[in-house]
């Protein structure tokens, strides 16, 4: 997928999970739409700074090691773990849909991580 893709991606998820904010019942699905924007905004971000992205989350965070971005894997393991509580474990966390939904409204239009942006 080449990186305007992603851009896409990214953007017809978030504007999917916005949209359903203020549906009660709707926590796992807006952390598994954060989640997955998430991915795509990394991939967009890395492959616009070095030509190269993953195609999938496994090892994600080691990959973005090896490109010294730490802050980036940091900050989607967090992710990840809020994901993973949350689509696995009996309710999501309560404060997990407040969280991404203050991450989508700090980072602005183009919500990706900072470490990936292009320098």
């Amino acid at each position: 997928m080449l990186a305007d893709a992603h851009r896409k991606a990214a953007e017809d998820i978030e504007s999917t999970i916005l949209s359903l904010q203020a549906q009660p019942r709707a926590a796992r699905v807006i952390i598994e739409g954060a989640w997955g924007a998430a991915f795509q905004w990394i991939a967009f971000g890395c492959e616009t700074k070095y030509q190269q992205h993953l195609n999938n989350h496994t090892r994600l965070g080691r990959f973005l090691r090896s490109l010294g971005e730490k802050a980036a894997a940091d900050w989607w393991e967090a992710l990840d773990l809020t994901r993973q509580a949350g689509w696995y474990g009996g309710e999501p966390d309560p404060c997990a849909g407040s969280f991404l939904r203050k991450w989508s409204a700090k980072s602005g239009k183009a919500r990706k991580p900072s470490a990936c942006k292009k320098v």
